[in-house]
């Protein structure tokens, strides 16, 4: 690489947060739900979501340069495909997940250095709580944090979960499973099966709207608890989908643990994670690895931590099954 090249990709690089607020304004003010039924100029646009025209269409105009949205003749704006995914109501909507990573995560993220100084965690210099304390206190950023869950676990869930076989067990335990949407997959895949949803009692009562609504309630029991003092349910199959790289290797083999003593011999744990592949090429898991390190105590990890943690809590690793999307 040459020194243009090299400077611009730094450049690039160092401005990109530039695009990341630019997404989070258009995001916040739901220009895409109003550019739904077509295109509208910039002052029309302002106008229905009551911002400075002049200001928004800089704002515009970046974005459709990224091609998120395109400029049409006198200051006109239209959805481009990328832009549907900011509407609220699309399927596979990531406008939360815009909007959450811009706030509280983008505020913790200014504290990274902070963090590879002193070894804190970013969020709770900057909050002064830890993450899932500061939800509880703040049920409007628990409700966007729901949603963005779900939207990015949504796409990669669907994918993943069709690839690895169910069909031999008779029930499946979601172990930290949230609002239940890994769980409804599965038993949608396979009508046999019977579900335990398995997370905090706070959690729990918000994921029982979302259960009573699925039409599948009948085959799922609901469990309260805290998977760091015991995990009380029977399956032939252990569901832990995303919940690892929350938290530091001591506490995964906590919760793995306390799995392990309630289980059967002959039981199988399944775990969703992104897996860190080979050093210097194209990561989303590495970038990722940086979200948690803004937010919590966890990492994303490589295959060889994985099977550390497991072999330490009595388990032996089978296999790691690489999937279309970003989980294996």
């Amino acid at each position: 690489m040459n020194q243009q090249n090299a400077q611009n990709a730094l450049l690039h690089m160092a401005t990109s947060f530039l695009l990341s607020k630019a997404l989070y304004v258009a995001a916040k003010l739901s220009v895409a739900d109003v550019l739904a039924n077509g295109v509208l100029s910039i002052d029309e646009l302002a106008s229905r979501v009551d911002a400075d025209p002049k200001k928004l269409y800089r704002i515009m105009r970046a974005l459709s340069s990224m091609g998120v949205f395109h400029e049409e003749p006198n200051r006109c704006f239209a959805l481009n495909p990328i832009a549907e995914y900011l509407r609220s109501n699309t399927l596979n909507s990531f406008r939360s997940t815009v909007i959450m990573f811009n706030e509280e995560t983008y505020e913790a993220a200014g504290d990274l250095l902070h963090a590879v100084q002193t070894g804190s965690i970013p969020f709770d210099h900057r909050f002064k709580v830890p993450l899932f304390q500061f939800i509880h206190q703040h049920p409007e950023k628990g409700e966007l944090f729901d949603k963005a869950m779900v939207e990015l676990n949504g796409a990669d869930l669907d994918i993943a979960l069709e690839e690895y076989d169910f069909s031999k067990a008779i029930t499946v335990a979601d172990i930290g499973g949230g609002l239940g949407h890994a769980l409804l997959k599965i038993l949608d895949l396979h009508p046999g099966l019977r579900g335990i949803l398995f997370d905090q009692a706070e959690v729990i009562e918000r994921a029982n709207t979302v259960i009573e609504n699925s039409g599948l309630s009948e085959r799922i029991d609901l469990v309260p608890g805290n998977f760091f003092e015991n995990i009380p349910v029977k399956a032939n199959i252990y569901l832990v989908s995303r919940v690892l790289h929350d938290w530091s290797d001591e506490e995964c083999i906590l919760i793995l643990k306390h799995i392990a003593a309630s289980a059967d011999p002959d039981m199988r744990l399944v775990i969703g994670e992104c897996v860190i592949g080979d050093p210097n090429v194209p990561d989303f898991c590495v970038i990722a690895d940086m979200i948690m390190m803004s937010l919590l105590n966890g990492e994303e990890r490589r295959k060889s931590e994985f099977e550390a943690i497991l072999n330490t809590a009595g388990f032996e690793m089978v296999r790691v099954l690489p999937t279309k999307s970003k989980m294996s």
